[in-house]
């Protein structure tokens, strides 16, 4: 504990005079390492930088403070502390070792996915978007889910003028929800439409992990093999 207040004294210190974190002991830590927020956010951690999933299916990137030990780690964003779950490394080996999808991808979601890639307003991205997810859920024998198509831009967040943070959509377990923005953070433009494809499998891999691999959903490596398994098959 004393170890640990030092620590925290020596962060307020550190933010007073650069207003920016910095990693204060790299004793042991992986270069990238599965981490829970005690609300259910995931983090996964480079020496300077968190990528966080949130439990609500949103996403950021955050500069970090670290103090690591082999078996243990704690971590401050924005003033919060993470502890390490030493059960995660399971959940997580076991997401990354699965590289594909497991189950077969219908005709008829490969054709509703051309249609989706001929769109781009909010009305015809929903019918289509509904359609697809529908049909990939029956293909792999789980619940559908609730999607939503803003009119928004994206939600985004500036530093020093420049866009530091974008918020494509996001998935919440407990209800099956998908919501997605159709329009650019800055630009208002509609997404491109293999960059609007991308983002609504991605949030539909969380669900497919959930739901049928009974995994908390993170991003591994595996999780990004699964989703551009499942893309590329759509797009054959």
């Amino acid at each position: 504990m004393h170890a640990l207040t030092a620590a925290l004294h020596a962060d307020r210190r550190a933010r007073k005079k650069e207003k920016t974190h910095r990693l204060w002991n790299k004793s042991y830590f992986p270069n990238l390492f599965p981490c829970w927020f005690g609300t259910g956010a995931m983090i996964m951690l480079t020496t300077n930088i968190a990528f966080v999933s949130f439990a609500d299916g949103s996403h950021a990137i955050l500069p970090t403070v670290v103090m690591a030990t082999i078996s243990q780690a704690r971590m401050f964003v924005n003033s919060r502390i993470i502890y390490y779950d030493t059960s995660m490394p399971s959940n997580y080996e076991k997401s990354n070792a699965i590289f594909e999808i497991n189950f077969p991808v219908s005709r008829r979601a490969q054709k509703i996915v051309e249609k989706l890639l001929h769109s781009n307003t909010v009305l015809f991205r929903q019918k289509f978007g509904d359609a697809l997810l529908d049909e990939l859920a029956d293909c792999a024998k789980i619940d559908i889910v609730q999607l939503k198509i803003s009119p928004a831009k994206q939600y985004h967040k500036k530093r020093g003028g420049r866009t530091v943070f974008k918020r494509y959509g996001y998935y919440r377990p407990a209800s099956k929800y998908i919501y997605i923005t159709n329009f650019t953070a800055v630009q208002g433009k509609p997404l491109a439409p293999k960059t609007f494809l991308t983002t609504l499998l991605h949030e539909w891999m969380h669900h497919y992990d959930y739901c049928k691999l009974k995994l908390n959903s993170i991003h591994t490596k595996g999780f990004y093999m699964r989703l551009t398994s499942l893309q590329e098959t759509l797009l054959s």
